[in-house]
């Protein structure tokens, strides 16, 4: 009702005392109900603001792989417990302390509801995650491309753990003893982007990366092409513990580097083939220097269709664990379970996610 309406109505009231009364009830409901919409209004801006500070918080998964909690791993909090002895069993120092760090950002989770950078992290770590902020910034997009300094990719992807943090390759000791004849395997190579770091780190060895999506292949000729990269071989395959026909569930643009292989008929899985690295490696002939893996959770399959390859010639290994509880866990006490003379250590970046791509690096040395 408008006060209009309300003026309107009252000159039917003949008594002037029930006039005014009607009209000050009459602006009293008024009141009530522009603060009822004014409280509406504030209602959905908390729940706008709620949403977003909701994305920075680590999901019930993350939760679950990391801290031992109803994740279907462990039934019993000594088996969680065991789990973590046996992850720091035989570290160096400096592997114990970047294990910690690691876990210990994991163990934030169970108390922070929101993941706000300056209580998540100490002062000095929120110094380095403001690099990680900065590099946002810091991406350009030209005409038929993306760039961040001296890389170029097809599409705007560019990873933290890639080309701020290098795949965590400036952390390995031996890697300068690796002979140029040694070829680097890239697992789960994606559209190109960890083969741009490689060759800096290793300009003159041969990279062959594995990519089994056919979509993401195709970007990753186009980042070879765009960064004339020299020497690489990329294979429109997937390393696992079977030479076989697979399927692929195909995550869309917003993160195309978490297509995983599939059991499911998802609408969304495209076909592709897997081979086991150790039948590749035979079949070329090649001398291994390092493998690295991040293929979204599939890593024990790619390790056992590798098992040869690493008995035989020990290469480095870099190896994603952070898709799931066995891998985080699980990995490290298999491979020291071949009594191959490993070292271990761990490495993540800042990113603003507790454990998010955490890479366990094996060495012997």
């Amino acid at each position: 009702m408008n006060r209009g309406l309300v003026k309107f109505l009252s000159l039917f009231i003949a008594d002037k005392e029930k006039k005014q009364a009607f009209r000050v009830k009459y602006d009293a409901i008024e009141r009530l109900r522009q603060k009822i919409m004014n409280e509406r209004v504030r209602i959905s801006n908390l729940s706008s603001r709620i949403g977003y500070f909701n994305g920075l918080c680590a999901d019930n998964n993350t939760a679950d792989y990391y801290t031992g909690l109803k994740c279907g791993h462990v039934f019993t909090k000594a088996e969680h417990e065991q789990n973590v002895k046996n992850l720091k069993a035989n570290l160096e120092e400096e592997s114990l302390n970047n294990l910690n760090r690691i876990l210990g950002w994991a163990d934030k989770v169970k108390y922070l509801r929101i993941l706000e950078p300056k209580l998540f992290y100490t002062p000095e770590e929120y110094e380095e995650y403001k690099a990680y902020v900065d590099m946002k910034y810091e991406i350009e997009k030209k005409e038929d491309y993306f760039q961040y300094k001296n890389y170029k990719l097809p599409v705007n992807f560019f990873y933290p753990n890639v080309f701020l943090y290098k795949n965590g390759m400036h952390t390995l000791k031996t890697l300068n003893k690796m002979s140029e004849t040694h070829v680097i395997i890239d697992g789960g190579g994606c559209i190109e982007d960890s083969a741009l770091v490689f060759r800096e780190f290793c300009p003159n060895h041969k990279i062959i990366s594995f990519e089994p999506a056919k979509p993401i292949y195709e970007l990753g000729l186009k980042t070879i092409e765009l960064n004339n990269l020299q020497n690489v071989k990329y294979e429109n395959l997937a390393l696992g513990d079977k030479n076989e026909d697979i399927r692929i569930n195909m995550y869309g643009n917003d993160n195309i580097g978490a297509n995983s292989i599939t059991n499911s008929n998802d609408n969304n899985a495209i076909q592709g083939k897997s081979i086991r690295l150790d039948d590749y490696v035979k079949e070329h002939n090649l001398k291994v220097g390092l493998i690295k893996t991040d293929v979204e959770g599939f890593e024990q399959q790619l390790l056992e269709g590798a098992i040869e390859t690493i008995k035989e010639q020990k290469p480095i290994l870099m190896i994603s664990i952070y898709h799931n509880y066995h891998d985080f866990y699980k990995i490290k006490p298999w491979l020291e379970s071949l009594n191959l003379g490993y070292k271990f250590n761990f490495f993540k970046g800042i990113d603003n996610h507790p454990c998010g791509e955490t890479l366990l690096i094996g060495e012997i040395y």
